[in-house]
């Protein structure tokens, strides 16, 4: 999808159409070769900043989660709070979105391919509900 979305942009410029025109399907697959290549190497680098963040955030979850029990500040035998499991989990959210993106080292063309879309829409999917739960905690 994202190779026939950044084919079908490039065909777009009266420039490139006209090239299209004159040398058909060589510079069709000259550029299929190329957007492949780009595209695999961004999806490949956006999957690493996922992963890579949200691994951060389960360790840096779990540090926090083991000093609050060695300082009894929660403990299985208190009642559950649901502020603090909002502000716990909103936070967490957030962060991650935000290691995602300070880590992911993305080039960036003009914003409007394919994995770039992606990536915005994944870094808006983690980030709104993390908001959501840290604003929702206030009011609990």
């Amino acid at each position: 999808m994202a190779v026939s979305d950044g084919m079908a942009s490039n065909l777009e410029a009266p420039d490139q159409k006209k090239l299209a025109q004159e040398r058909g399907a060589e510079i069709l697959q000259s550029w299929e070769a190329k957007y492949r290549t780009d595209y695999t190497e961004m999806t490949n680098k956006i999957s690493q900043a996922l992963w890579s963040s949200f691994w951060t955030m389960v360790i840096a979850s779990a540090v926090s989660l083991l000093a609050a029990f060695y300082l009894q500040k929660i403990d299985f035998s208190f009642p559950f709070s649901p502020s603090k499991f909002a502000t716990f989990t909103g936070s967490a959210l957030v962060s991650w979105a935000a290691l995602m993106e300070l880590g992911g080292n993305f080039p960036v063309w003009d914003g409007g391919s394919f994995p770039q879309k992606v990536h915005t829409v994944i870094f808006k999917a983690i980030f709104i509900p993390g908001v959501l739960g840290v604003l929702v905690s206030i009011t609990l």
